[in-house]
């Protein structure tokens, strides 16, 4: 069975939601930080896995949005790395954005 992208980010998101909801219920995952995409992704990698143990079926995820969305990722632990001084956002924020627009125009034309 394959997942369309717009399925496929949503998909995420929830396994997101349910990691903080999991790390908010179970204090271990607090206490040792255990970060919330992990939680959810290691539950929805188990249900995953019994799916296909029982059925059979295997869930293909569409991975085309993935390079942007690393690029999005990235792009803000840079910024909020040096958030705090702002001169050096605004000299170094103009690169990262530049290259950001390039590679999101690149991926857009066929």
């Amino acid at each position: 069975m394959r997942v369309e992208t717009f399925l496929t980010v949503t998909l995420g998101i929830l396994v997101l939601f349910v990691g903080k909801r999991l790390n908010d219920a179970i204090p271990f995952l607090r206490e040792f930080s255990i970060p919330e995409p992990v939680t959810g992704g290691l539950l929805f990698s188990v249900l995953f896995g019994i799916v296909y143990a029982a059925s059979g079926v295997a869930v293909e995820f569409n991975l085309a949005v993935r390079d942007v969305l690393l690029v999005y990722f990235f792009t803000t632990i840079g910024i909020n790395a040096s958030a705090l001084d702002t001169r050096i956002v605004s000299i170094r924020s103009q690169p990262i954005i530049r290259c950001q627009m390039t590679l999101t125009h690149q991926r857009a034309a066929p």
